[in-house]
């Protein structure tokens, strides 16, 4: 099952880096938020990982590891909390003014990467067994090369949109709404009302 798993893995992860991509992006760039396209396309998330969790539950069950999952060791640790991750943020995904939440949608996109991200890595590096006697974790010098290479992206990025008209023209959009600024009047309101 595991090419299957990686398969859906790679759709739903995917998909929700599209979402936190965006909703980055808007926030640095002072853009509006795309809630319309963002809620359509979150709204394919929760299904793909639904059926991506039952495909790991058919998988242990098939396998006879169920109780393996559920041990309570290093191992299981990882497994259940990358499990969690996903399922809880597929689950928010499911209510519609959830969706519609730049914050939620953001949280939800969060966990089901990171959750996502977590199963890869328990794959090939946490549940990796090279044999009797050894044990592999990367050392400091290539976790901080992995974390130079993304923060090159990121740079790079930057670089491009700034350059290039990557982002989609907001001509007669208005500017992005003041979160902040909407909650200090909204406050205001409630402490001068009698």
């Amino acid at each position: 099952f595991l090419p299957l798993l990686f398969l859906l893995n790679c759709v739903f992860i995917g998909y929700a880096i599209a979402i936190l991509e965006s909703l980055i992006s808007c926030y640095s760039f002072r853009r509006p938020y795309e809630i319309e396209e963002l809620s359509g396309l979150a709204k394919l998330v929760p299904y793909v990982t639904v059926i991506w969790l039952c495909v790991v539950i058919g998988d242990l069950g098939y396998r006879g590891q169920i109780g393996a999952a559920l041990k309570g060791d290093f191992y299981s640790g990882f497994f259940l909390t990358e499990f969690l991750l996903v399922a809880i943020g597929s689950l928010l995904l499911f209510a519609k003014k959830l969706r519609r939440s730049p914050r939620w949608l953001f949280v939800s996109a969060t966990l089901i990467v990171l959750g996502g991200a977590l199963y890869r890595f328990n794959v090939y590096l946490i549940g990796f067994n090279p044999g009797k006697g050894w044990r592999y974790f990367p050392s400091f010098a290539e976790v901080m090369i992995t974390v130079g290479i993304v923060a090159l992206e990121i740079l790079g990025y930057k670089v491009f949109v700034a350059l290039f008209p990557v982002l989609p023209n907001t001509a007669g959009h208005g500017p992005a709404p003041d979160v902040k600024a909407e909650e200090r009047v909204a406050q205001a309101q409630l402490s001068t009302q009698p």
